[in-house]
């Protein structure tokens, strides 16, 4: 790039006769002549001004925005006389006030970028960018969404202002999909959700097999792509760095984003909780990140499943809210039931320390007890007289509680404790917790000379669990599976 100021600079220097005005601390004076278009030094003098004023404004600071206002409008009327003066253009004026990168807009449809990276005008693996790691299945969603129009995220480029050459800064991913079901590498997925009736008679068909007129309407799909040009080195990769920055959105969050029946149902159980005033000094942690929501929906899946011995997903619960069938009348019954309990039950209770996975757990005993009528609903009170008794048996965990039933509970609680903060979410780890809560709960009762009200095939199962003697806990977990445990 032409050096403007460095090209004036070996030009003569101004006459110490002529006029000069300052603009502001720590400034070069810039000075004029009455015959400006023909004086040499005051080409020289207007570019250094408009150099060093540029500098100062940064590296001093501007007392007022007055002040400012008035350091710029010099600065634009130096470019006009420097403009008139001589012939510069606009790579020498950037040269005098530094490079300052630029994204342009463009809208290209898809055939004009393919044609680009096909001729190698659009480099899609350029050093600094990773490998392609998409799925089949992710590449098949971003095809999915051309098809039905929908909004592809923005994809950013640099160019090279002397070949004109690009190469992909952000949405590699994105391209490689789109040219990889071009070439006839990948075909449509007819059953991605929520189904279109359209889309669903493309299924397994590739590019070159669309009918014409979908082929076409897939052609002139337009991307939006952001040129970026006059930029110092360092630029592109710190905007490559915020634009990768993980969002860190919960899977909560990310569901929120799915309309459908699933979700409003949740909602109005996390709404109800709200209303009753149970948050953050009941339950020991708050909603933040819409963690209630996501507890909910676990427990709903569970028990649509009837299961605890299966591994809730990601996938599943986003399967649960996309699906445009809402939860039934018996899972939103006993639901409404369970908070109900729990929170009437939490009003006067000492109660154990709750986190994401140990509530799940707490709601899906409650909503297993009321089912097997263990406890009734309205009844808070043996609810919350067990929450006080579990937390002091966990709070003196090295003996047993008088008269116990089952002088395992010692062994089982530190067994508890230890699944309530690691590997919280696998099958082994819900079914410890949920078995150590069952026994706790039928030992409460003994002790309080209520042991009718536990079914006799949960006394029975604990027992034949509990008769191994076997505290390890993966092999608890898998004594406890085999014997049934995980049935609802």
């Amino acid at each position: 790039m032409f050096d403007a100021v460095s090209h004036y600079s070996r030009l003569p220097t101004r006459p110490e006769s002529a006029p000069a005005t300052a603009l502001g601390s720590g400034t070069q004076l810039m000075w004029t002549t009455s015959n400006a278009r023909s004086n040499t030094p005051s080409r020289r003098a207007d570019f250094q001004a408009l150099h060093t004023t540029r500098e100062d404004s940064h590296s001093v600071g501007m007392p007022c925005r007055d002040t400012r206002q008035r350091v710029m409008k010099r600065i634009q009327k130096a470019i006009i006389r420097a403009l008139r003066e001589f012939p510069v253009n606009c790579q020498q004026i950037t040269a005098c006030l530094g490079d300052c990168m630029r994204l342009v807009p463009w809208d290209p449809d898809v055939q004009t970028v393919m044609s680009r990276i096909e001729s190698d005008a659009l480099d899609l693996q350029p050093n600094f960018q990773r490998g392609e790691v998409w799925p089949r299945s992710k590449k098949q969603r971003l095809i999915d969404s051309v098809l039905r129009e929908w909004h592809v995220p923005p994809i950013h480029v640099i160019e090279n202002p002397t070949t004109r050459k690009q190469e992909v800064l952000d949405g590699q991913q994105r391209l490689v999909a789109i040219r990889d079901f071009i070439r006839g590498e990948i075909s449509v997925d007819g059953e991605i959700e929520p189904l279109d009736f359209r889309i669903q008679h493309l299924d397994g068909l590739k590019y070159r097999t669309l009918p014409d007129d979908v082929r076409r309407q897939f052609d002139q799909f337009t991307l939006r792509i952001y040129r970026i040009i006059d930029y110092a080195p360092s630029e592109p990769a710190e905007l490559f760095y915020r634009l990768n920055q993980p969002s860190n959105l919960t899977g909560a969050e990310q569901r929120n984003a799915f309309y459908g029946p699933v979700r409003d149902q949740i909602r109005e159980f996390v709404l109800s909780l709200e209303k009753r005033g149970i948050g953050k000094d009941q339950l020991g942690f708050s909603n933040a990140r819409m963690a209630y929501d996501d507890v909910i929906c676990r427990v709903a899946l569970t028990i649509r499943r009837g299961s605890i011995d299966t591994k809730i997903t990601a996938n599943d619960l986003v399967e649960l809210y996309r699906s445009e069938t809402p939860l039934d009348v018996h899972t939103l019954d006993l639901i409404r039931r369970t908070l109900d309990v729990l929170g009437s039950a939490l009003d006067s209770a000492k109660k154990p320390k709750f986190n994401k996975a140990t509530l799940y757990s707490w709601l899906v005993f409650i909503a297993r007890a009321l089912s097997s009528g263990a406890i009734q609903a309205g009844d808070a009170h043996t609810v919350s007289d067990f929450l006080t008794a579990f937390s002091n048996i966990a709070e003196d965990s090295t003996k047993s509680p008088p008269h116990s039933t089952y002088p395992q509970l010692p062994a089982l609680m530190k067994v508890y404790e230890d699944r309530a903060t690691s590997r919280v979410a696998d099958v082994s780890s819900i079914v410890i917790r949920d078995l150590v809560i069952w026994t706790a709960f039928a030992d409460v009762i003994a002790r309080a000379d209520r042991p009718n009200v536990l079914p006799h095939s949960f006394r029975g199962l604990i027992e034949k669990v509990l008769h191994s003697e076997v505290f390890e806990p993966d092999m608890l977990a898998r004594h406890a599976l085999e014997s049934g445990w995980g049935k609802l």
